[in-house]
């Protein structure tokens, strides 16, 4: 599981914003009602983070399906618009929601065509702070998606 910016030509993106994804994608992206808000700094990034937590257990129960559809692929970049990777949705689903249920995250993509040699996805990784020796999750499909 990696992440990227909007732009990005890798082959696995998956477009997760609210503006231009795909059925799928739209599972993962939050409510035009909370983006606007912390767009306009009506709400500041912990309390945009928690209510994104609450949408995506809503998203969860009602598209369980798709979730798990979602979580069996080998290789995603989630992809949306904004700048700032630490302090985006992406990141969020990618750091904290999936890998408790066995997804690992190995980090932002930088370059534009981050799958075309595979340089960028080892050096990513390596900057990511992921080490060989890195585990799935142990509660890897038990317990509450949250």
């Amino acid at each position: 599981m990696y992440t990227s910016r909007i732009d990005t030509t890798d082959k696995d993106r998956l477009d997760i914003t609210r503006k231009s994804a795909g059925r799928i994608g739209l599972i993962f992206a939050p409510s035009w009602d909370i983006l606007n808000k912390y767009k306009k700094e009506e709400i500041d990034f912990d309390t945009y983070r928690l209510l994104y937590l609450e949408e995506m257990k809503k998203s969860y129960t009602e598209n369980n399906i798709a979730w798990f559809g979602f979580l069996m692929k080998d290789r995603v970049v989630l992809t949306c618009y904004c700048t700032d990777h630490e302090k985006c949705h992406r990141t969020i689903l990618a750091k904290e929601i999936l890998p408790k249920y066995g997804a690992r995250y190995k980090g932002e993509l930088n370059l534009t065509n981050s799958n075309s040699s595979g340089l960028s996805e080892i050096q990513d990784y390596k900057n990511s702070g992921n080490s060989k020796n890195s585990k799935k999750s142990s509660n890897s499909g038990q317990g509450s998606l949250f």
